[in-house]
């Protein structure tokens, strides 16, 4: 598992807190640029994921973003 693509996966889960508790239009932009970043990060390192590999890449985030 690459380090930027969980960096911007924790990123995305803060913005999305963040939103939910303030509610704001500058924390839903930060919620979209964090998700861009993380799209970003991911077509960088694992350019050639099929639907499948997708699914497991997320599923993986959420395990480490859960320790």
């Amino acid at each position: 598992m690459n380090i930027q693509v969980i960096k911007a996966y924790k990123k995305v889960l803060n913005a999305e807190s963040s939103f939910a508790e303030y509610g704001c239009s500058l924390a839903k932009r930060r919620q979209n640029y964090a998700q861009g970043k993380l799209r970003a990060a991911i077509k960088e390192h694992y350019p050639n994921l099929d639907q499948n590999g997708y699914i497991k890449l997320f599923t993986d985030l959420q395990e480490i973003s859960k320790d």
